[in-house]
């Protein structure tokens, strides 16, 4: 037979073949007879093929009649013949001595591949900053100036994925190798792309104000604004990043595609913020205002504002009587909310729940309320589809053409025109199976949760899901309330109920 059968005692990746897990159950097993049992047995990682053997050289023709015997029961498509084993075990051993664990046949093991990363050139958005208690509210607010990038800074880099080599066991049956996960990174306005070999590199096209958003890497001109915005400036609408130095008044409309930056207070007022908007003042809002942020939302307080936010919503000190929406988190880790409605999709972590004197509060959790949104926008364009649709059959029809047959083969305008017929029906399919999707998905059992550090107060409304409690007394100890079994539990904190990370 072929020799595939190797002694070496290394293996692909060159570190020294040690003893499976089975070896300590041999050497028990050798202890308690007083004699080490023969064996031939395929590692668990199916690499190597290890042989225990009392001094295989006592009766060398009749140890190797046996491992031969044994190799051709196993049905290996390979192995040592007699003579290579006979020199293998020649070389391996003294005479008295036995072996346990020892390599006569070894393939090799596949190598990783290596998975395509980002790199950020320094810490852009605050990820990685580590702040001490006495200093979390003046770096809560100081990370924002990170974010300014000049001309031709490198802002990132996306590393090229390595895909490993696959392995070879003993039965000469291939180890696969998993396949590398990719980094996408779209450059937007901005930013340039540069291929340097290993990876992707992308620099900034100008001075600004960099943002990171749905895989793409955008820098904004900066929009600044001295004092107010007021009846003297008038309403706000830039394609970049905002930066007002004072407060926003009651009225203003604030239009942005990338950040907004209050550095004062924010009255009642319009903003449609395709960033993130940061507010170092507090946020108060009427009804009649409306505040949509695609990205997160920060500030030192919110009260009374209808705010509708695509990430997380991030308070200091609290939300009060606020309408608030948030696709992300919500969190006021050293805060209260007291009264209103607050929405946050994959959480809520408070300090307070509630408040004396307060009006009914409602917490929600794990709702998806994009979804109504997300079907409409789907039967609107399944609505032109179909009279899209009409017009071709109508057209067909007119042709001379049955339902559904198909046309001259003299005729390509009319083949055509079936053609995007067809190919419109199959679109008209596939937003009605996407509808039933995100219905279907919207109304899985969530493992969301919140967490309430200090105290929950009478009259507080927790919603999880579609299941709702109300609190009847009050707390003043640390709670987390969860779904089990379709319905809302208040748990005290403990060993058995830790905050989830």
């Amino acid at each position: 037979m072929g020799n595939s059968a190797t002694a070496d005692p290394k293996d692909a990746a060159g570190k020294t073949q040690t003893q499976d897990d089975s070896v300590d159950k041999v050497l028990d097993e050798s202890t308690q007879s007083g004699e080490l049992v023969y064996g031939l047995r395929v590692s668990k990682d199916g690499i190597s093929l290890l042989l225990d053997c009392p001094d295989p050289l006592r009766d060398l023709a009749s140890t190797v009649n046996r491992i031969e015997a044994d190799l051709q029961k196993m049905e290996f498509p390979e192995y040592p013949d007699p003579e290579i084993l006979t020199k293998i075990l020649e070389d391996s051993c003294q005479p008295g001595e036995s072996l346990v664990a020892f390599t006569i046949m070894k393939g090799w093991g596949a190598t990783k591949s290596e998975n395509g990363r980002l790199e950020w050139l320094r810490d852009f958005f605050g990820e990685n900053s580590n702040t001490d208690d006495e200093d979390e509210v003046r770096d809560f607010w100081d990370q924002n100036d990170q974010q300014s990038v000049e001309l031709d800074e490198l802002l990132a880099r996306v590393h090229h994925p390595v895909e490993g080599e696959p392995g070879l066991d003993v039965f000469s049956r291939e180890i696969p190798v998993v396949k590398p996960n990719t980094v996408k990174l779209r450059s937007g306005k901005g930013v340039r792309q540069i291929d340097e070999g290993g990876w992707l590199a992308y620099y900034a096209e100008m001075a600004g104000r960099i943002r990171y958003q749905d895989e793409t890497l955008v820098v904004d001109d900066v929009y600044v604004i001295k004092g107010d915005v007021s009846l003297e400036t008038g309403n706000i609408q830039h394609t970049g990043t905002v930066h007002i130095e004072g407060d926003v008044k009651t009225g203003a409309t604030i239009e942005a595609d990338g950040d907004i930056l209050v550095k004062g207070m924010m009255d009642p007022c319009h903003v449609r913020c395709g960033g993130s908007l940061t507010v170092m003042g507090g946020i108060v809002g009427q009804e009649d205002y409306q505040i949509e942020v695609v990205g997160d939302v920060k500030a030192t307080y919110i009260g009374g504002a209808f705010l509708r936010c695509g990430g997380e919503v991030t308070v200091t000190n609290e939300i009060a009587h606020a309408f608030i929406k948030a696709y992300g988190k919500v969190l006021v880790p050293t805060g209260r909310i007291a009264g209103g409605e607050v929405y946050g999709r994959e959480g809520i972590e408070i300090a307070e729940a509630g408040g004396s004197g307060a009006t009914s509060t409602l917490l929600v959790v794990g709702v998806d309320f994009t979804v109504d949104q997300r079907v409409a926008e789907r039967e609107a364009r399944i609505e032109k589809l179909e009279e899209a649709q009409d017009k071709i059959q109508e057209a067909l029809e007119k042709a001379g053409l049955a339902e559904g047959a198909g046309p001259a083969v003299d005729n390509p305008q009319l083949g055509q025109l079936a053609a995007k017929g067809k190919q419109i029906g199959e679109a008209i399919i596939k937003e009605y199976t996407a509808i039933k999707a995100d219905i279907h998905q919207s109304k899985i059992a969530t493992d969301e949760e919140v967490l309430m550090t200090k105290e929950v107060w009478s009259g507080t409304t927790i919603q999880i899901g579609e299941a709702k409690t109300v609190v009847k007394a009050s707390i003043q100890k640390p709670r987390v309330a969860r779904l089990k079994k379709d319905s809302v539990h208040v748990l005290p904190l403990g060993d058995k109920n830790m905050p989830k990370k």
